[in-house]
């Protein structure tokens, strides 16, 4: 039953607004030089939850002796689907040269979910009440391209 209820995400993604309160430069040994951002963003997040909920044969191939049982918890769950709920990071971005970079990001997605997929709150119903906040963390790192590669500077 374990197994059969607990969620994956499929997908996860998006839209925000972002400032970058900081930037400056390092010095590595005194010889080599970096420019860095920090950043800071915030927005509205999608959790996108799979599972295989639920099967109703055992490892050997029989019908499940408790999938016409009352038990909630050997029940169709109705918690995957697509989640709607807050995201907010922060970041750095680390510039080798005027066009190329390294970002290192941290986010938290937070959406209400049941990852487990079971009855919570012990009504013997599998429903929405059933869901509470959950923070999806997610880490990036990347690369970072200016395009164009030069940018025309005035004075």
């Amino acid at each position: 039953i374990h197994s059969d209820h607990v969620m994956g995400i499929q997908a996860i993604f998006s839209a925000y607004a972002q400032i970058t309160p900081f930037y400056g430069k390092i010095a590595f040994f005194s010889a080599l030089f970096v420019n860095y951002d920090l950043y800071v963003n915030g927005g509205i997040g999608f959790v996108d939850y799979t599972s295989k909920c639920c099967s109703t044969v055992d490892v050997a191939g029989k019908p499940n002796a408790m999938s016409g049982a009352p038990d909630p918890n050997t029940q169709n769950g109705h918690f995957d689907g697509l989640k709607i709920g807050g995201e907010i990071g922060v970041g750095a971005h680390i510039y080798f040269n005027e066009w190329f970079g390294l970002q290192f990001e941290l986010r938290d997605y937070i959406v209400g979910a049941n990852p487990g997929g079971l009855d919570t709150n012990g009504d013997r119903k599998l429903d929405s009440k059933d869901e509470g906040a959950q923070n999806n963390i997610f880490f990036g790192l990347g690369l970072t391209f200016m395009l164009p590669p030069t940018a025309r500077q005035t004075r």
